[in-house]
């Protein structure tokens, strides 16, 4: 069975990469890794630092900014 869906607004994405100074597609993956975790059952708003850390890693393992927890403290 599924575990859910992630959407991802292109206007959101253009924005926010603009805001922040990097491209769209590093945004994208940025708000695609986090909703991911989302799914998987973490969740930022709750944990002891469970879900930023998990974002950290994928975002060093791609080379990625600042992930939306970060940036969002």
């Amino acid at each position: 069975a599924p575990l859910g869906s992630i959407a991802i607004s292109i206007d959101f994405v253009k924005e926010k990469a603009k805001e922040y100074g990097h491209n769209v597609e590093d945004e994208f993956l940025l708000l695609f890794i986090h909703g991911l975790l989302h799914l998987l059952g973490f969740d930022h708003e709750v944990d002891s630092g469970e879900h930023r850390q998990k974002e950290e890693e994928l975002i060093k393992k791609y080379n990625l900014p600042n992930s939306l927890i970060v940036r969002n403290s």
